[in-house]
């Protein structure tokens, strides 16, 4: 359990840090999606949940970007 705790904690601290930076204005949904995943490695359902409650935005944008990322370019994990 505390494994989870952990990484919940690692989330949270990304997406606050990414937030605090960027702002929650919705034109920055693409830099805090990029930032969080820089910071984590990958964009959790849980951190793009709190992206999307903190910016009161729907959650299927925060979802949106990413999949639009792995089905038009070549090769995503070339360019994360």
């Amino acid at each position: 359990m505390t494994n989870d705790n952990e990484k919940s904690e690692q989330i949270r601290q990304a997406v606050d840090s990414a937030l605090e930076l960027l702002g929650t204005e919705t034109e920055e949904l693409i830099p805090i999606l990029s930032q969080v995943n820089k910071d984590l490695g990958f964009l959790p359902v849980e951190a793009l949940d709190n992206i999307s409650q903190r910016m009161k935005i729907p959650t299927a944008r925060c979802f949106q970007l990413p999949v639009f990322i792995i089905c038009y370019i070549p090769n995503p994990w070339a360019v994360m």
